[in-house]
């Protein structure tokens, strides 16, 4: 991520701006915390949090740099829901360390389960945690 902010500050014209949103380490922690009751094994992506992309700004060398966020709780039917919306947005799990094979219907109903018992009278919270930054070179 360093490189891409400085390459990204290089390529900008003077008093240029750079502005991009991503996910911020809370998004899905929902989710995480369900697998994490079935196995250790990494299940869903992690997402850099925001001081450390601020931090990552500074030190390319932006001016002017500004990082917030924000959550955004989504409710779902069922868990399974949940997964069938992130599998249509194309989401898949890119962690290094993940479980290069597939995982077993007991272990996917267990960790549906787990999900199962954040139940809301809205639904299965799923929590996206937005960051938007603006930076001037």
């Amino acid at each position: 991520m360093p490189q891409a902010f400085r390459e990204s500050l290089r390529v900008l014209k003077n008093e240029g701006v750079f502005v991009f949103s991503t996910f911020g380490e809370r998004t899905l922690f929902e989710l995480k915390n369900a697998w994490g009751t079935i196995d250790d094994s990494i299940h869903v992506n992690d997402f850099m949090p925001a001081d450390i992309i601020e931090r990552y700004l500074v030190d390319a060398g932006f001016k002017e740099v500004s990082v917030c966020y924000e959550e955004i709780v989504m409710y779902y039917p069922s868990p399974k829901d949940l997964m069938l919306d992130l599998k249509g947005m194309g989401a898949h799990n890119i962690n290094e360390h993940r479980q290069k094979g597939l995982t077993g219907v007991g272990v996917y109903k267990s960790m549906l389960s787990a999900y199962e018992l954040l139940r809301t009278d809205k639904g299965i919270p799923a929590t996206f945690q937005a960051v938007y930054a603006y930076a001037q070179k």
